[in-house]
């Protein structure tokens, strides 16, 4: 029997299809796709054409968006929005020197040759980009990796993290964006958006915080943490989306699995400081009646299928993003930096089950013409 937090391998069956080619020739990873007003719109972290895929987890330059009328083929949109034209908690660099790390303006970092072991972290991590009908306009929620990664004695400042929220000026996906608020909406990493059908507009992040929007969109009401039944021992959970079907709210995240002497997978560990090596970057779901729940049992909606995000298509059908090659966890995971350059936006089709959502192998495959 399984325990709950585990994984048997013979779910195998939820693990992402071996035909998910990329749907667009980019390194792109935390892939995310919008319905929008008039074609489909994804966005992820991304990095700038010359920059060595491993680095833009720690350095980047901004907001990218692709466009596409069949989820087939993609338009770059390019740099809709450039962090250098971001407030100043959102432009400044972190350098984390050995004797005191600070804050380093753009067109001063530049000038600057910064060892290789010298921490650096000014990078998007995880946008997301919503389509608002009711305000008829698009909106991206967007996170920073300050200090991530850091011990506390080193961090700059007490930010860890830190999410913000763009707004379109013109309302159209290709921007020009704006920052709704001069200073980060809270501290932590990987918001998304979700509206409900009378336009409240609310940002669910790490962890599965939960807070509605102010009339503004420049600052969070009262912050929940929605009951839901934890792992023992409840890890790190990321990449957090809210997605609402049958009448039901369902809260998505992503956890790294450890691998098992047994054979199995467990989502139960310390987080990012477990010494195991990951196998597997697992999106788990748990479903309530209410959007404050209380949320029940997670279950695994796909191995190594992080972040998901799933989306309901112009015709109905649901889709999740992943940005992880095809393959077994294990075999994945034996070389991270070959995994890292293969990332990329996939496309798994997905349906529902006795109210989980699942791969759909089969439409999968014929989408993916494999």
């Amino acid at each position: 029997m399984t325990i709950y937090g585990d994984q048997s391998p013979e779910e195998m069956a939820r693990l992402i299809p071996d035909c998910c080619e990329r749907i667009c020739d980019t390194w792109l990873r935390d892939t995310q796709i919008t319905v929008g007003r008039d074609a489909y719109y994804m966005t992820g972290t991304s990095r700038p054409d010359n920059m060595p895929p491993v680095n833009a987890t720690v350095t980047s330059d901004g907001l990218r968006i692709w466009r596409s009328e069949n989820l087939r083929d993609w338009q770059p949109l390019g740099l809709v929005w450039s962090l250098d034209d971001g407030p100043p908690w959102l432009r400044d660099y972190r350098v984390h020197w050995p004797g005191g790390g600070r804050r380093i303006a753009p067109e001063d970092y530049a000038r600057l040759e910064i060892p290789e072991d010298v921490p650096v972290r000014r990078a998007l991590w995880a946008p997301k980009i919503h389509y608002s009908p009711v305000r008829d306009n698009y909106f991206v929620v967007g996170s920073m990796n300050f200090n991530m990664g850091l011990a506390p004695q080193r961090w700059i400042g007490d930010l860890f993290g830190g999410c913000f929220l763009l707004a379109s000026t013109t309302g159209e996906a290709a921007g020009p964006y704006r920052p709704t608020t001069q200073e980060p909406l809270t501290h932590y990493i990987d918001p998304c958006l979700f509206e409900e059908d009378d336009g409240a507009l609310y940002m669910v992040w790490q962890d599965g915080n939960l807070a509605r929007l102010n009339e503004d969109l420049d600052g969070l009401l009262a912050v929940d943490r929605p009951w839901q039944r934890h792992f023992d021992v409840e890890p790190t959970k990321e990449g957090a989306c809210l997605f609402k079907h049958a009448g039901r709210y369902h809260l998505g995240f992503s956890i790294s699995a450890h691998r098992q002497p047994a054979g199995h997978y467990s989502l139960r560990h310390e987080g990012h400081g477990d010494p195991r090596v990951p196998c597997g970057y697992q999106f788990v779901v748990a479903a309530a009646d209410h959007l404050h729940g209380p949320y029940g049992e997670r279950y695994t909606a796909l191995v190594n299928g992080g972040h998901g995000c799933p989306f309901r298509d112009r015709d109905g059908q649901w889709w999740a993003c992943v940005f992880h090659p095809p393959g077994h966890p294990d075999a994945l995971h034996m070389d991270r930096q070959a995994c890292t350059r293969a990332l990329g936006p996939r496309l798994v089709a997905m349906r529902w089950v006795a109210g989980q959502i699942v791969p759909d192998i089969d439409r999968t495959r014929a989408f993916h013409g494999g």
